[in-house]
C-alpha cells in the first residue's frame, strides 16, 4: 500500500525545526527520486505482450516503452529497462550486450529478431522512480524511508540562510544516505539472482 510523503514530514521537522510541510514534501520527493536513480531498487514488470519475428525481412523488433502495452504504474516515472523475458524466461543477451538496445530519445526498445523464437510474449521489467507530481511512495520504497529521509534532511540543511541550515551536520546525513543506497543495491542484486534461479526451477540461494 502506498505511503504518503505527509506521513514522513514530522521526522524531518525533528531535525529541521520550523521547516514548512510543503518544503519537506518537495525535498522528500526529490530524495526518493535520487534514491531510485542511485540504487535502482524500484523495479516492476510493466507487462507481457505478444511479439513476432516471423517476417523474413525483419532485422529487429521495435517496441515502445513506456506505451499502452507497457504502461507505467501510477505516480511513477521511467528510468531505464531492467531486464527482458520471453514467455517468462530470461531473454539473452541482456541489455548493453549485442542484440538489445534502447533509444531514450524515441523511447524505442530494439531487439535483434534472431533472439525471438518466431513469436512469444515479451515481458519488460523497468526501473522506476516517483514522478514529479507523486504524493506517495510504493511499498518497494517505503522500506527505505530512512535513506530517503536522510537525503531530504541533508539537502535541506544545505539550503542557504534558513533557520535549519547546517552544512556541517549535513555531511553526516549524506553518509547515512550513501550507506542505505549501498544496502538497497545489494538487496536489488540478491532479488535479481533469486528471481532468475526461481524461473529456472533452481531453489534460490539463501543470503545471510
Amino acid at each position: 500500500m502506498p505511503v504518503d510523503f505527509d506521513d514522513w514530514t514530522s521526522e524531518i521537522r525533528t531535525h529541521l525545526a520550523g521547516a514548512p510541510d510543503e518544503t519537506c514534501i518537495i525535498y522528500l520527493r526529490r530524495a526518493a527520486q535520487q534514491f531510485c536513480e542511485d540504487s535502482r531498487i524500484w523495479r516492476e514488470l510493466l507487462g507481457e505482450h505478444a511479439v513476432s519475428s516471423a517476417a523474413s525481412s525483419a532485422l529487429t523488433v521495435d517496441v515502445e516503452v513506456p506505451s499502452n502495452d507497457y504502461p507505467l504504474p501510477a505516480s511513477s516515472a521511467f528510468i531505464a529497462i531492467d531486464r527482458l523475458t520471453m514467455d517468462a524466461k530470461p531473454l539473452r543477451p541482456l541489455l548493453v550486450r549485442q542484440g538489445v538496445s534502447y533509444d531514450e530519445w524515441t523511447r524505442t526498445l530494439h531487439i535483434d529478431a534472431t533472439l525471438i523464437p518466431k513469436a512469444g510474449d515479451l515481458g519488460i521489467y523497468a526501473i522506476l522512480e516517483p514522478s514529479d507530481t507523486a504524493t506517495n511512495v510504493p511499498d518497494a520504497l517505503a522500506k527505505w524511508r530512512s535513506g530517503i529521509i536522510d537525503r531530504a534532511i541533508e539537502r535541506m540543511m544545505l539550503m542557504p540562510k534558513q533557520p535549519w541550515s547546517n552544512p556541517v551536520l549535513a555531511r553526516w546525513f549524506a553518509t547515512q544516505y550513501q550507506n542505505r543506497v549501498s544496502e538497497a543495491r545489494r538487496a536489488a542484486a540478491r532479488r535479481n539472482v533469486s528471481s532468475r534461479t526461481a524461473r529456472r526451477g533452481v531453489p534460490p540461494r539463501e543470503f545471510v
